[in-house]
């Protein structure tokens, strides 16, 4: 069982499907109110994959793009 988030924060996944088959995700824990931009900085998927382009890029949040 994962530990309790700190009060005043969140817990959220991010995942980047980057090749059939393959997903990167990550959870990370952000202050309450974090932008879904936040939360793709935070995770560290721009500096590991160099080729996402945030400003262009469509995300999806529980599958719904956004």
């Amino acid at each position: 069982m994962a530990p309790a988030e700190r009060p005043g924060h969140i817990r959220v996944s991010v995942a980047y499907g980057h090749a059939p088959g393959e997903v990167d995700e990550v959870t990370i824990e952000l202050p309450a109110g974090a932008t879904v931009a936040d939360a793709l900085h935070a995770s560290g998927l721009p500096d590991r994959h160099r080729g996402i382009d945030l400003d262009a890029s469509r995300v999806g949040v529980w599958g719904k793009f956004k």
